[in-house]
């Protein structure tokens, strides 16, 4: 719509500067011939160039064309990006897709699967070489790792609470 609209705008204003530019050019002949009969200005009666209005009609159409061009080459130029965006946010959508059945489907595995990550959470917590313990809000111990322990020389039922 847009490009029908700015066709349509460059038309009128291409063929109001001929029409305006052919009317001067008539109005300056006229002025002419009439004080040539007036007698104020020596030499004859003259009638507008037809080569002159010719050129001027072919300039202002020649000028209409290239900006039409110009405007349909913008507006391929607009539908272009439109093609790549809209690409674009496809993929996005689709990739979008992917990732939430991904993530539904680690939402929805079996308790085993949780159960097996809990063995696995405990496991690296006693193996790990460093002292790990956890507390709650109010400061009091609610686990303690074996290294913990080793370190420093109390067990985890004494460290249980205020340590």
């Amino acid at each position: 719509m847009r490009r029908w609209l700015a066709s349509a705008l460059i038309i009128i204003i291409c063929l109001s500067a001929v029409i305006l530019v052919d009317q001067d050019l008539r109005r300056q002949t006229l002025n002419h011939n009439q004080q040539v009969l007036d007698d104020r200005v020596p030499g004859r009666v003259l009638s507008p160039d037809p080569m002159i209005r010719a050129f001027i009609w072919v300039a202002g159409v020649l000028l209409m064309f290239a900006a039409l061009v110009l405007v349909n080459r913008r507006s391929q130029a607009a539908r272009d990006q439109a093609m790549i965006i809209g690409s674009r946010i496809q993929a996005l959508r689709e990739e979008t897709r992917r990732l939430g059945q991904d993530l539904q489907s680690q939402l929805s595995r079996p308790e085993q699967h949780q159960d097996r990550d809990q063995q696995h959470l405990q496991m690296l917590k006693e193996l790990v070489p460093v002292g790990l313990f956890c507390t709650d809000a109010q400061g009091k111990f609610t686990y303690v790792n074996r290294r913990w322990c080793e370190l420093t020389g109390l067990s985890a039922k004494q460290a249980a609470g205020d340590g």
